[in-house]
């Protein structure tokens, strides 16, 4: 199993986790309900650029108050998110109210404790240790031993088979020809209908549909409460489906120790990379440009190009499918290869409180020339893999090498939009402590992009490629000889 894999089953594993319905006890009353309310629209006001850019000021305001109607009895945190949060449907991806927080209270605890528990029993040298084949493999024996094919871990989720929507329908992960229209007595087009209140439609179709789909994957466990054995009902097959799985309280009361571990090791090791120096090629994974994660970030970084220049590698890649953004200023990556000086170039807005709206047109030099480096090899050739899932700061990498003529794009369109908000700021709300986050500029980057979103110069459907393998990389890199703008 590879990182790319991998990591799409550890995300969709913690969400689920994190997205299992709660019973909580404490209510907050109208009047602590609606000051929540208050503050989360006069923070977003004083700080977002346009939040009636999306939706319009009409269509906006007539959903804030369809919220604040609802917000005239005593609801729980869960209950306030889930009703607040509808206005994620008429806002950019940078300015969200966390469904996090809604979805997670009762089994987040006691995860976190169990966690704590086994990774107690390790020094923090023989964490890193750990290999996600310790993982797989315990999970692999846990979920035999309870009748269930093991490799379900890989192909269709722990708990209830992942499923994918396609248009207003929905589908096991995999199968594009049975939609499922009830789980336990349950209509999916409830669900679908439900998930779909959190996404704003005008956003990258592409992004929405994985938004989409994460939202049912959590609510199928979560909110609805489903547990196994489970139901299904398909709508071309006049009967009902009976498959096995595993509860949440099973796995949560059974399944601990070195497993949760390797989870924890997971998350701390985003940045590998691989070389082969028979074709001159290497990989570097850069799952995040997290702001906790910067320095490790660097320090591989670093080792790669210590690496890569000793060998004299002609062909670097850059993985940023999986790179959904975070904190990136130095640019510092850019020095795999030679350059002249290196713009980043855009028309940017900002809202500064008590003053209004300014515009600018900004030509930031990132980095000054390298062309002195006897390091790097002078033919080197830069390759970004990028995919609907690289956004924001990952999106604006590609960005940069594509304006400066750096390197070749290949893979999918980003998720992020050319026309963006971005830099965001967090806040918590004061009484229920929900959190959220707002947009505080907004980039265009029309001027020297003409599509929807960052397109590739060659063109490779990701979702038929199960690994980076050396031969897949030198086929990009035939591509790229032969000038041929599509590989699959």
């Amino acid at each position: 199993m590879n990182l790319k894999n991998m990591k799409t089953i550890f995300t969709l594993f913690f969400s689920i986790l994190l997205g299992t319905a709660t019973a909580q006890t404490k209510f907050y009353d109208p009047k602590e309900l609606k000051e929540d309310a208050d503050y989360y629209f006069s923070t977003l006001f004083r700080y977002h650029p346009d939040p009636y850019y999306f939706a319009g000021k009409k269509k906006f305001n007539k959903l804030k108050e369809k919220i604040y109607s609802e917000l005239n009895k005593p609801l729980s945190k869960n209950d306030f998110i889930l009703t607040i949060a509808q206005m994620n449907s008429c806002l950019d991806t940078h300015s969200d109210i966390s469904i996090d927080d809604a979805l997670g209270e009762i089994l987040k605890k006691p995860l976190m404790d169990k966690m704590k528990k086994a990774i107690s029993s390790f020094s923090r040298d023989s964490i890193y240790t750990v290999s996600f084949q310790n993982f797989t493999d315990s999970l692999g024996e846990f979920i035999k031993e309870r009748g269930l094919n093991p490799d379900s871990i890989f192909n269709y989720g722990i708990f209830f088979p992942v499923v994918e929507t396609r248009g207003n329908k929905l589908f096991f992960l995999g199968d594009s020809t049975h939609n499922i229209i009830k789980i336990n007595g349950i209509l999916t087009k409830t669900m679908m209908s439900e998930a779909k209140k959190y996404v704003n439609r005008k956003l990258n179709p592409e992004s929405n549909l994985n938004s989409t789909k994460e939202f049912i994957n959590s609510m199928i466990l979560g909110k609805y409460n489903i547990n196994p054995p489970f139901r299904i009902k398909f709508g071309k097959i006049k009967r009902e489906e009976i498959r096995n799985g595993i509860s949440i309280i099973e796995w949560m009361n059974e399944f601990s120790g070195v497993t949760l571990a390797s989870l924890l090791n997971y998350y701390t090791i985003l940045y590998t990379y691989e070389i082969y120096p028979e074709n001159s090629i290497a990989i570097f994974h850069i799952q995040t440009f997290a702001f906790e994660k910067r320095e490790y970030f660097l320090e591989q970084l670093e080792k790669f190009k210590k690496e890569v220049d000793k060998q004299g590698i002609k062909y670097i890649f850059y993985d940023m499918t999986l790179n959904p953004g975070g904190y990136h200023e130095e640019y510092q990556d850019i020095n795999i290869i030679k350059h002249d000086t290196v713009y980043f170039k855009n028309m940017k807005t900002t809202r500064i409180p008590g003053e209004g709206v300014t515009k600018e047109r900004m030509d930031t030099v990132l980095l000054f020339p390298n062309r002195n480096d006897n390091n790097i090899p002078d033919d080197r050739i830069l390759f970004v893999l990028q995919s609907v899932s690289t956004q924001s700061c990952g999106d604006y990498l590609s960005r940069i090498i594509a304006e400066n003529k750096l390197g070749i794009l290949v893979g999918e369109p980003t998720g992020e939009l050319t026309k963006t908000f971005s830099i965001t700021s967090e806040y918590s709300m004061p009484n229920t402590s929900a959190k959220f986050r707002v947009a505080t500029v907004f980039f265009d980057f029309s001027e020297y992009f003409k599509s929807l979103t960052t397109s590739p110069d060659i063109y490779w459907n990701l979702k038929n490629v199960k690994e980076f393998t050396e031969q897949e990389l030198l086929n990009v890199i035939n591509a790229y000889k032969n000038k041929k703008t599509c590989i699959n």
